[in-house]
């Protein structure tokens, strides 16, 4: 509530100035930061029930003071809605080397494109130069489950990258990201289901090893679709670093941190129930920030990729801005015995 200047009245011990119907009771009422604004401390409300605010005996601070009209009321409700989508993306550690070796590393893979209807082949390795200085990589190599070399006097600059195309021409006609090399040599490809990539500089240490699968825990969008997954994390370092994370293919060029990794971004676990007693049953409640709507059919909802499965079955959408519950009798733990509940209320908890 906002007034042209706040009530002279000591607003903490007159809080039976405001009431409210429905039951709810109001416990104190103090001024706001603006000195023009009065917070009211309440009981519980229910959501989405409209509730009337009835306000005497409060008057301004002018000369002449000017008391608000008795029983003056307004009509509102109490809404609940998730977290504001931005807050959900956490900062990001810059690209960087997951070891002390180099900080040259290989930065993304797109190791299983999707099948396009102009053939173009998109597989590509990224090379990235994290540090703050050139660094010449002729006669450097790229082996494991392909293999490249690097023309001699090949220079990488600081904090540049490098994309090294299975097939150079269908990349350039695809992006217009220009330091491109290529083709991989005996113009293999890389596997599709895993495989391991090792970049070695012109004495043929290996500077940086990783893997890649479309197996858990590595991500399933960069198997078979138009996303690549990119590597790595520095600050857990090599060996334990996280697998690579699926990132949206960009037309201006390949690699960008910043791109959102697949249409199902916007799909958060918004709120669940565990270990409850009958009458309540447990449930994980589902919430699309997108502004699409979104078939989650095939989606798995698990607490371990090996066992635990519970497939969401066909037909399943979720509206945009909306809610899906997925609910069952005993613990969280017992996935496959759920049965799902459509719901589009806002910050409403599952009956």
């Amino acid at each position: 509530m906002s007034y042209f200047r706040a009530g002279r009245n000591r607003l903490r011990d007159y809080a039976t100035n405001y009431t409210i119907n429905n039951g709810i009771t109001v416990q104190r009422a103090n001024f706001g930061a603006d000195s023009r604004t009065i917070i009211l401390t309440t009981s519980p409300m229910t959501s989405n029930v409209t509730n009337t605010l009835t306000v005497n005996n409060v008057r301004d601070r002018a000369s002449t003071p000017n008391t608000i009209l008795a029983n003056s009321q307004r009509t509102f409700s109490v809404s609940t809605r998730p977290i504001d989508f931005g807050y959900l993306s956490l900062p990001k550690e810059p690209l960087g080397p997951s070891s002390r070796r180099h900080g040259v590393l290989i930065s993304e893979v797109m190791y299983h494109p999707t099948n396009r209807t102009d053939g173009r082949n998109l597989e590509f390795i990224e090379i990235y130069n994290s540090q703050a200085w050139f660094e010449e990589i002729g006669g450097w190599r790229i082996s494991g489950a392909v293999d490249y070399v690097f023309p001699s006097n090949t220079v990488l600059a600081a904090r540049s990258f490098a994309v090294v195309a299975a097939n150079p021409t269908d990349f350039r006609r695809s992006y217009t990201f220009t330091n491109v090399f290529g083709p991989f040599l005996g113009s293999n490809g890389l596997q599709n289901s895993s495989g391991t990539l090792r970049l070695r500089n012109s004495r043929d240490a290996i500077l940086f090893e990783m893997n890649y699968s479309g197996d858990p825990p590595y991500p399933v969008a960069a198997d078979g679709q138009d996303i690549r997954s990119s590597w790595p994390v520095p600050v857990t370092g090599k060996g334990t670093h996280a697998p690579g994370q699926p990132v949206k293919r960009s037309a201006a060029r390949p690699a960008l941190s910043t791109d959102v990794t697949s249409g199902y971004k916007g799909i958060v676990i918004n709120e669940l129930l565990a270990h409850t007693d009958l009458p309540q049953v447990d449930y994980v409640e589902i919430y699309n920030y997108a502004n699409t709507f979104l078939n989650l059919a095939g989606c798995v909802l698990t607490d371990d990729p090996a066992t635990n499965k519970f497939i969401i079955p066909t037909n399943t959408v979720i509206p945009a801005r909306g809610f899906l519950s997925l609910r069952g009798p005993t613990r969280l733990r017992a996935l496959f015995q759920w049965r799902k509940r459509f719901s589009e209320n806002s910050g409403r908890s599952p009956a």
